[in-house]
């Protein structure tokens, strides 16, 4: 256990920071253009599966309006795990949809956005995003309310390339998820 402050210890919980981002879950919603030979896996065609996806989500993400990176505080222990941070995302999404958007729209369908979530040196996920068609909304502003670390919130740039970017992770071994809104276009 841990010594504390004063004497006597604590247990303490031993924390897989390297927990594989990947073991959140398979995509349910892969496109019938993204495949590979019959006993290739994705770490042996990288190149090839990134410009899949880069091509697919070239397709699917129109009008991009913001690349977002949501990183999490270091001093934050346990550090969350994949599973976790993504329903801290999917929050932070939602009450983002309900600020910028009128009742009707943030419930159905919502803001359109894919994601990725890529780990840190340390295994600590952090999140980055594409939210689409939606230059006019305050995102910089939304950010301030991601109360778990840091956010970086930029209006998309094309020679910076996010939609490559995610692609990249993905083809790393990240999956990416998609949105209400998203979904309901494939």
């Amino acid at each position: 256990g841990a010594r504390q402050p004063g004497g006597g210890t604590r247990a303490t919980k031993e924390v897989n920071v390297r927990q594989p981002i990947r073991a959140l879950r398979l995509p349910t919603f892969v496109p019938s253009c993204i495949s590979l030979p019959p006993g290739t896996s994705p770490y042996q065609a990288a190149d090839e599966y990134a410009a899949a996806w880069e091509r697919w989500f070239r397709e699917l993400v129109t009008a991009p309006s913001w690349f977002i990176t949501l990183t999490f505080s270091p001093e934050r222990l346990p550090p969350p795990t994949a599973k976790h941070a993504q329903v801290l995302f999917l929050e932070w999404t939602r009450w983002a949809e309900r600020e910028a958007l009128s009742a009707r729209k943030a419930r159905n369908p919502g803001l359109p956005w894919v994601n990725v979530m890529e780990p840190h040196a340390n295994g600590t996920p952090h999140i980055h995003a594409i939210f689409c068609g939606c230059p006019q909304l305050d995102f910089r502003g939304l950010g301030r309310k991601w109360g778990h670390g840091r956010s970086q919130i930029e209006h998309y740039d094309e020679e910076r390339d996010g939609i490559g970017y995610l692609a990249k992770d993905v083809a790393h071994g990240t999956y990416p998820d998609l949105s209400r809104a998203l979904r309901r276009s494939l």
